[in-house]
């Protein structure tokens, strides 16, 4: 049994890690850049529901 939580745990980490460096990544490349073209009422937007 405690191998078995072992086993669920680490899985766990590495999901969970994978997941983390990806938003990661989403929010430096892909947020980042369509803020910076985006019009003043679309920044606004992203930014009251996005980044509060």
């Amino acid at each position: 049994m405690a191998y078995l939580l072992d086993v669920l745990f680490r899985y766990a980490h590495i999901v969970f890690g994978v997941a983390w460096i990806g938003l990661l990544y989403y929010f430096n490349f892909v947020q980042t850049e369509y803020v910076k073209e985006a019009d003043d009422g679309a920044k606004a937007d992203v930014m009251a529901k996005l980044a509060p």
